[in-house]
């Protein structure tokens, strides 16, 4: 096993959601009240039978949610990075430097089981996590210097380095492995496929060593990805091949093990044999590798501005799902978007041969954008990311609570919306992450920035589960720092 290698779519509604201040509680921060209120449920029912529930950290700095990932009993895994302190219930972790990267798990009931952090005393965090075959956590990220993982210890080759462990579901680290070079690298994105292989995408500057592979950046900085087998050897990897610059925001591995990454590059890019000449600053790609490693597709999403592709989802047919944010006027293939304002979101479809097949958006003035995607069993697609005041989704306005609000959508495989709706505080929100457990229900995560009396706005990370029927909770309780 690699880890013991490590080892060794109708009418959209869009509710007004309030949030109001409470007083500190630790851990679980939804109460047998809201729940009622939330799930039509008396206090009684709602303490005996699971429903919605949102959990929070306390920071006293900054944090950020990266990815959620969740497991067969309905348990939820969330990382990403924290400056200064972070309380995950009882659990508090302090940063060693600028910032640090943290696991933590959610039971199914919404508790905060445990949490850990790593980090040493320069800039660390972690951006990607998933579950193997066999339940082992998987987390990527970047590091920089010297770093313990556990009883294992890291160190960089010069500036940022890419990173890959293993956690036990008890939060134990089991082990590290590491690549890169001099200059500043960092892991993106990260899946888990067949055979326990493991596979990162992300950005590298210069020179970047994976094992016996080696990669040289056309440009400043370009994408790679790579793959990890079973036993923890990098088995290749790959650049993107960026003329100016490049990065692989995530990877997916499809049932033949064929693998799909998506991100942005700056000019044109060669992808194998398959040049991409972008248009803007930065444009949106989407490409395909062989289980080998070898490219077999690329197409892009071209604006004389910008196009991003921030999130990705398969079906059993092997298509493609990509949400991202766009500006100006954009091409997806055949399919056209112009921008109200500056970035609008986007959810799109490419066949399993790389052909654009539809494109949808949601319109504002401001900042909207798509940053997760989930595909259900039933073949119901969620995407979740923020928009800003006046924004427009397919057929009615967004509410909006102030500034960024926290906004979830849900689409059929065809493109038609199912419904969309938002929930926010008066400063910015934004969602970051969406995963499914297996009894079908939502999980949303990401940051809220909550009013204290002493300090503005202070930043929050929320994770909040519900029923495909039910939408989020009217209140959400906030506890304050402690």
């Amino acid at each position: 096993m690699l880890a013991r290698a490590f080892s060794t779519q109708p009418r959209i509604h869009f509710p007004a959601v309030s949030i109001r201040l409470l007083k500190h509680v630790p851990g679980r921060l939804l109460t047998a009240g809201l729940l009622a209120a939330a799930g039509n449920m008396s206090p009684a029912q709602a303490q005996q039978q699971p429903g919605p529930w949102l959990a929070q950290s306390t920071e006293t700095r900054s944090a950020v949610l990266q990815r959620l990932a969740t497991d067969a009993a309905g348990n939820t895994y969330l990382t990403g990075r924290f400056t200064g302190q972070i309380r995950f219930g009882a659990t508090r972790l302090v940063s060693q430097g600028r910032s640090d990267a943290f696991v933590a798990k959610l039971t199914a009931g919404g508790q905060w089981a445990w949490a850990v952090g790593v980090g040493g005393a320069e800039s660390d965090g972690a951006t990607d996590l998933a579950l193997d075959a066999q339940g082992n956590l998987l987390v990527a990220g970047s590091f920089t210097g010297r770093v313990a993982f556990g009883e294992r210890e890291a160190v960089s080759q010069g500036g940022q380095d890419v990173f890959v462990a293993a956690l036990t579901q008890q939060g134990a680290w089991r082990g590290v492995l590491t690549a890169g070079g001099p200059g500043q690298d960092e892991a993106l994105a990260l899946a888990a496929g067949p055979q326990n292989t493991v596979v990162i995408g992300g950005r590298f500057q210069g020179e970047a060593v994976f094992g016996a592979h080696r990669l040289q950046a056309a440009a400043s900085n370009d994408g790679f990805v790579a793959r990890l087998d079973q036993s923890g050897t990098w088995t290749w990897a790959t650049s993107v091949g960026a003329s100016e610059q490049g990065a692989v925001r995530r990877v997916a591995i499809n049932g033949q093990g064929e693998v799909v990454a998506t991100g942005y590059v700056g000019g044109t890019a060669r992808f194998g044999a398959y040049p991409v000449a972008g248009q803007g600053t930065h444009n949106a790609f989407v490409a395909q590798l062989s289980g080998n490693g070898t490219w077999q597709w690329a197409t892009a999403g071209l604006s004389a501005s910008t196009t991003y592709g921030n999130a990705l989802a398969l079906d059993e047919q092997n298509r493609v799902y990509v949400a991202g944010s766009y500006s100006g006027s954009a091409s997806f293939g055949s399919h056209h978007l112009s921008s109200q304002g500056g970035d609008d979101a986007y959810v799109a479809r490419l066949s399993a041969a790389g052909q654009w097949q539809w494109v949808t958006s949601v319109q504002g003035q401001a900042l909207e954008t798509s940053q997760g995607l989930a595909l259900s069993a039933l073949g119901t697609l969620y995407v979740v990311g923020s928009s800003s005041r006046a924004a427009v989704g397919p057929g009615a306005a967004l509410a909006n609570q102030g500034g960024l609000d926290v906004f979830l959508g849900s689409l059929s495989t065809e493109g038609a919306w199912l419904g969309a709706q938002t929930v926010g505080t008066r400063g910015p929100d934004e969602a970051t992450a969406v995963a499914l457990n297996p009894a079908g229900e939502v999980v949303v995560g990401g940051t809220f920035s909550f009013s204290e009396p002493d300090s503005g706005l202070a930043p929050q990370l929320v994770v909040g589960r519900f029923r495909l029927s039910d939408a989020y909770p009217p209140t959400v309780q906030h506890g304050t720092r402690p």
